[in-house]
C-alpha cells in the first residue's frame, strides 16, 4: 500500500510532534521484543528533545531540531534507541549502528561515562511503506 504525500507528512508530523520537550534514550544490549516492554537497565545517554522537536514534514520526512549535547552515564557500544514523549511514554524503539541498514545511523556507536554526546543530525520519515530514522 502507498499512501499520498501530504497523507505521510501528516503522519510523520503526528509522530514527531508526540517528541516536543520528550527524550532520546541510547541504550546497549538487546532491544525488548515491544515498545510496550518495560527496560532495566539505564540508558548509556539521554538527549533531550525541544520544543519543537521537529520541522514540519516535508516529502514524508521531518528534520529534528539541535539536541542539546548530553553527558553518558554508562559505558558500552550504542545498540538500539527509544524515544519518549516529555511525560516519559514510549514513542518508539529502532536499531542504532554504523551500517545504512539501522534505523539510526551513527558515526561512532560506542560511549565511555562523561564522554559528550551529541547527534549532528536525525530524521524520522515515512517511506510510503514504514518509517525510519536517519
Amino acid at each position: 500500500m502507498r499512501r499520498a504525500t501530504w497523507v505521510r507528512n501528516l503522519a510523520v508530523d503526528a509522530v514527531c510532534r508526540q517528541l516536543d520537550g520528550g527524550s532520546l534514550e541510547l541504550h546497549g544490549g538487546t532491544p525488548p521484543a515491544t515498545c510496550d516492554a518495560r527496560v532495566t537497565t539505564p540508558p548509556l545517554v539521554t538527549l533531550l528533545f525541544p520544543v519543537p522537536a521537529f520541522a514540519p514534514a516535508v516529502e514524508g520526512r521531518a528534520e529534528a531540531q539541535p539536541l542539546p549535547a548530553s553527558w553518558a552515564t554508562g559505558r558500552g557500544v550504542v545498540t538500539w534507541f527509544r524515544a519518549r514523549t516529555k511525560d516519559g511514554r514510549v514513542v518508539y524503539d529502532g536499531r542504532v549502528g554504523t551500517d545504512p541498514g539501522a534505523d539510526m545511523v551513527v558515526n561512532l556507536d560506542s560511549v565511555t561515562p562523561q564522554a559528550s554526546v551529541s547527534l549532528a543530525g536525525l530524521t524520522y520519515g515515512d517511506e510510503g511503506d514504514g518509517d525510519v530514522w536517519r
